[in-house]
């Protein structure tokens, strides 16, 4: 499998090009690039990118034989695609047609998706059918453009159990329609192990995060990979009798100890973890 790490990992005034040199240079296979609001950071894809700025991008992937592997965003936390907002879901369809369009152009064959919108007035029936509508009315779109839509669990109470995955993902009926699958965000409740035995070959895409469950309302913290909870030889073992061998695309926030110091800790635990 290949070690990739999520651009969000990078602090916010590096540019692109200093950002693909840099990674390339500790060894990571690939990085997954981000659609974020405008201005979040020097390397950041936003609604607004232009097909020049992608292909300006492309050509620093391409100079520093650093991949990018997927197309991920956390707009869908505040536009998710089950609100009972007409416009609100309009606009996360064009968020799903922006990270299709910077897939396509940067050579990635992935997006992540959030599913979600459940609240005080969004019931979970109802956030279901407003979240399947919406993808049905792009499933067109989806399938033309070649790119794989990775749904992910996320702690927001839409998935809550593999099962639930499953039955959701294939109603659709599509190749396209996957699931993005992240092993650190089941600890809340579970083994991610256990959901990837269910989930199998719909695995389109692997985040790799740890963390321990406790005793807090919480009841799970991140940790660093290898120093929390997950049984990583269980999970590889999993994903093995999955047939998944893409990517393992580390994802943790910038931190304020040296950037080189983060991207080479990160990179030798996830050379570990590949070799289990």
């Amino acid at each position: 499998m290949k070690r990739a790490i999520n651009a969000w990992a990078v602090p916010s005034g590096t540019d692109f090009e200093t950002m693909f040199r840099t990674l390339s240079e500790i060894g990571f296979d690939a990085v997954e690039l981000n659609v974020d609001a405008d201005n979040f950071s020097g390397h950041s894809l936003t609604m607004e990118t232009t097909p020049e700025e992608l292909t300006e991008i492309a050509a620093l992937s391409r100079q520093y034989q650093l991949p990018v592997t997927s197309i991920s965003t956390a707009l869908y936390w505040k536009f998710p695609l089950g609100s009972k907002d007409a416009a609100t879901r309009a606009y996360a369809q064009d968020v799903l047609r922006a990270q299709l369009a910077c897939a396509r152009a940067l050579g990635g064959d992935a997006i992540l998706v959030v599913t979600g919108g459940i609240g005080d007035d969004t019931s979970i029936v109802e956030c279901y059918e407003l979240c399947r509508h919406a993808l049905e009315e792009l499933l067109p779109e989806i399938e033309a453009s070649g790119i794989l839509v990775g749904l992910e669990n996320v702690g927001n109470g839409f998935f809550l159990s593999p099962g639930d995955m499953c039955e959701f993902i294939d109603a659709f009926e599509s190749d396209y329609i996957r699931a993005y699958f992240d092993i650190g965000n089941v600890l809340r409740y579970s083994y991610p192990e256990y959901w990837i035995e269910i989930l199998g070959s719909r695995i389109c895409k692997v985040h790799a995060k740890d963390g321990r469950k406790v005793p807090s309302p919480v009841g799970y913290y991140e940790y660093p990979l290898l120093q929390g909870s997950v049984r990583w030889d269980k999970v590889m073992e999993a994903l093995r009798i999955a047939g998944y061998e893409d990517v393992l695309t580390a994802e943790l926030g910038a931190s304020e100890k040296s950037p080189e110091f983060v991207y080479r800790t990160v990179h030798a635990a996830l050379t570990e973890i590949v070799k289990l």
